[in-house]
């Protein structure tokens, strides 16, 4: 198995497994959500991150620190994106930026993208953020991303078990 996960900032993680490459709120701008500085000080090469060539980006709620519109202009517009949002505009918006291929996420619908299966899950603000199962092979990874998690959800959570790795960032700032 060649899984690698890699964190890009706050609740960004770029997941790699057999030459697919996805995205999870991918942010790449310092500092993030116009007054959060991260520490260390982080720096991005954006002609790098423009070479850049993900199979698919997954967006876990339209807060500007997992989803900025100044971020996402520096990938390429035929890049899947997959939202979850229960606002209409948020979509129209994305493909005013120019992204042919928006899709809004579902709670409990998964999609699957090369061998990997990503299945949205409930947050305790279901009408803001939602979680991230992703199986991949046998692995049974969680990303929390930065969601509340109520003892409902958690229950569910805990029959899909057992979790090989979960992903539950802090971020430094300073």
């Amino acid at each position: 198995m060649a899984l690698k996960i890699s964190r890009i900032l706050h609740a960004g993680y770029v997941l790699e497994h057999m030459g697919c490459q996805i995205a999870f709120d991918p942010i790449f701008e310092n500092p993030f959500s116009r007054n959060c500085f991260p520490f260390p000080n982080i720096e991005f090469d954006q002609d790098k991150i423009k070479e850049l060539s993900f199979n698919a980006v997954f967006i876990s709620h339209y807060h500007d620190d997992h989803c900025s519109f100044e971020s996402l202009k520096l990938l390429r517009r035929d890049t899947p994106i997959y939202v979850y949002c229960l606002f209409e505009e948020l979509f129209g918006w994305l493909k005013e930026l120019g992204f042919n291929s928006v899709y809004s996420l579902k709670l409990n619908e998964p999609v699957k993208i090369g061998d990997i299966k990503i299945t949205p899950r409930r947050a305790l603000d279901e009408d803001v953020d939602s979680l991230f199962q992703i199986q991949v092979e046998d692995l049974n990874i969680l990303n929390v991303v930065d969601s509340w998690i109520d003892n409902e959800t958690l229950s569910k959570l805990i029959a899909e078990g057992p979790w090989d790795f979960i992903m539950w960032p802090f971020q430094t700032m300073r």
